[in-house]
């Protein structure tokens, strides 16, 4: 008679069983539903959060977790965010759904977050025989283009000057030696003092000048005061380091008179730029000397001109400043070629910088910096690279006095051709660690102390917010040791190194997650598992039983009581005698990890303290209200599927963290 009991037990316990499991995949295969049915609307943000649901709840060796983050990784796609589809389409490889539309999808989010390297790797894992090849080697191409620019290229970011544009051109501009509020360029606007130029079809250019208000607002540009400008064609104005003296361009001509361009100089007397007086090189008033540029330590005057001795059309050349008449010397293989060389600058930390049509570049005149930093450099220049740099004319650029940003000059963007002032900025990179703090409910924790020592000797502290966050800036090329700790709760820690170097984007986070341990009160263990009517653990429940050694190591006075509940089904002896056994199964495993024995304590309570409703559990069952008691009488009135949800939570395994009476 007791075994033919039993029997019908056992028959009902699988019965239970497949009714969960049944009803889990069938829960399962309604949200993937739904989510396609998003997806087919175009609703892609809607389609990921159902999808991102699949992925959390089905089980690490469900195909549903791969396919489920699959679909996610198109809808971020489609979305274009493409770190989260890089994230997803990472998670679908690592779940084992490995096909060559998930490398050529993640090299295209790669590519589009600027991993180049990250991209090319990507496609070359496509088949050579696959449709997919056609796109694979296009996006190969724009990966290794995209690994070939300057690695400065985004270093900036650039804007023009609207408060400087005019309808014609402006051009040359040239920061005042020491006054990052004072900036002087070219016009060759309306009001210019010049005649209309037979070459360009505008006014002559003019010098003139732009400053900013108290509240740091740069002004309508107004002419040079003094003497400079003429109705000749006046522009490309440098100073001396100390201010005293302008050197600029002059191109004189008309009336049946050959254009020559020379170099003039002018010194600031009271206030005002004097009369200025033409600068004779070598004695040549035969060829053309334009484009100065004085160097750091004032000695040299450094120019443009297609005076003899070249290597073709303009070269870069100097000469002593305090006896221009000496014979001037050319700058150099390294600088010069076939091509033209114009408007150096010499930056406030005494690197050379030019424009050149001669080097490889993007297209038109590039800015190029002296490979070597050297007025007389033996290194191949380096091309500025984008976004200074484009596929027009980029030239004549100047430094604010910490080379942090400035101004350049580009006919981008103009269908007329007109050259306009952009502005460049020095794009300030940030590395963050970003901290969040949880309980093991999922709740977060405010007010969370959280202490990071970095091995450079820094010492500081974080507290959460609502949110269980923190964010903290940090440096790179230093490893930090992370301790977070609340009241009530056991401390965590994390240790974490960031590379050395520039990052790969403008903000880079580094992130972490404390779940926290509370003192003296039981909370559950998810996923842990055993077979039916057996108190071994299967390997499925390690994971979750690591993070407690985890926890237990970091807290060496701690005690862990653990306890192992049954559900209704079965006689008292029955349940309490296999949850016994369940919770001795935990306790030996974590002993078998390094636990002391005299730390742990483990008992069974089968079927006599059945779970309660939080929160949280409330959140993922609709159909159990917070606060409720799941006892027998309760639970046998529920339907059948909720009643086995129900059974579900009472099987379950605790833990409580007990503390010295001594310690907080």
């Amino acid at each position: 008679m007791e075994l033919k009991r039993l029997h019908i037990i056992t028959y009902c316990l699988v019965a239970v069983l497949s009714v969960v499991m049944t009803g889990c995949r069938q829960s399962l295969d309604r949200l993937m539903a739904r989510g396609d049915s998003d997806s087919g609307r175009g609703e892609y943000f809607e389609a990921a959060k159902k999808y991102r649901q699949v992925y959390s709840k089905a089980d690490r060796k469900d195909r549903r977790r791969g396919e489920a983050a699959w679909r996610m990784s198109k809808c971020y796609d489609r979305l274009n965010m493409s770190a989260r589809a890089e994230t997803q389409l990472r998670n679908t490889l690592r779940n084992g759904l490995d096909t060559d539309s998930v490398h050529l999808l993640l090299a295209r989010n790669l590519l589009r977050q600027g991993k180049y390297k990250d991209a090319h790797s990507e496609v070359t894992l496509i088949a050579g025989t696959s449709p997919l090849v056609r796109e694979a080697e296009l996006i190969e191409r724009s990966a290794n283009e995209g690994m070939r620019k300057s690695d400065d290229q985004a270093r900036y970011r650039v804007s023009r000057m609207k408060i400087f544009t005019t309808t014609r051109s402006e051009y040359a501009p040239m920061m005042y030696p020491g006054d990052d509020g004072r900036v002087y360029f070219t016009s060759t606007s309306d009001y210019s003092m010049g005649e209309k130029s037979g070459v360009t079809g505008m006014k002559n250019g003019d010098i003139v000048m732009s400053r900013k208000n108290e509240q740091g607002q740069w002004l309508r540009a107004e002419p040079t005061d003094g003497d400079v400008n003429t109705a000749a064609d006046e522009g490309t104005p440098a100073f001396t380091p100390d201010g005293r003296m302008m050197y600029f361009t002059r191109a004189d001509g008309g009336n049946g008179r050959d254009m020559k361009i020379a170099i003039w100089r002018s010194r600031r007397l009271d206030g005002e730029w004097s009369e200025p007086v033409k600068v004779i090189i070598d004695n040549d008033t035969l060829h053309n000397y334009a484009h100065p540029a004085i160097s750091a330590d004032g000695r040299w005057l450094i120019f443009s001109s297609d005076r003899r001795g070249g290597r073709g059309g303009y070269d870069l050349w100097r000469v002593s400043a305090e006896h221009p008449d000496r014979k001037p010397q050319n700058l150099g293989p390294a600088v010069n070629t076939a091509g033209d060389e114009k408007f150096p600058t010499i930056s406030p930390d005494g690197r050379l910088w030019f424009a050149s049509d001669g080097h490889p570049g993007l297209g038109g005149l590039d800015i190029y910096q002296a490979g070597d930093g050297a007025i007389l450099p033996t290194d191949a220049p380096e091309n500025a690279g984008q976004p200074i740099n484009s596929a027009s004319d980029d030239f004549g650029i100047t430094f604010l006095t910490d080379c942090s940003g400035g101004f350049f000059s580009s006919n981008r963007g103009d269908v007329s051709g007109h050259d306009h002032i952009f502005r460049f900025e020095a794009i300030e990179f940030k590395t963050l660690f970003q901290a969040t703090v949880t309980d093991f409910d999922g709740r977060s924790l405010p007010e969370a102390r959280l202490r990071i020592v970095g091995d450079d000797g820094s010492d500081r502290r974080m507290i959460t917010g609502a949110d269980g966050m923190s964010t903290i800036e940090v440096d790179r090329g230093v490893s930090y040791a992370v301790m977070a700790s609340a009241r009530a709760y056991l401390n965590a820690h994390t240790t974490f190194e960031i590379p050395a170097g520039s990052p790969e984007e403008e903000t880079e986070i580094y992130e972490a997650e404390f779940v926290l341990a509370p003192v003296n009160r039981e909370v559950k263990i998810d996923n842990v598992f055993f077979d039916y009517d057996r108190a071994e653990l299967k390997a499925e429940s390690y994971e979750s039983l690591d993070r407690l050694v985890v926890i237990l190591n970091d807290n060496p006075e701690a005690r862990v009581e653990m306890t192992s509940h049954t559900d209704r089904h079965g006689s008292d002896a029955y349940n309490m005698d296999l949850s016994q056994r369940r919770a001795r199964a935990v306790t030996d495993y974590l002993e078998s990890k390094g636990i002391e024995n005299h730390r742990l304590s483990a008992r069974g309570l089968g079927r006599t303290k059945p779970a309660v409703v939080d929160d949280v559990t409330a959140s993922r069952h609709v159909e159990l209200k917070a606060g409720t008691v799941l006892d027998e009488n309760f639970v046998s009135g529920l339907p059948d599927e909720t009643a086995a949800v129900a059974d579900g939570l009472n099987r379950r395994t605790e833990f409580k963290i007990v503390m010295p009476e001594t310690t907080e």
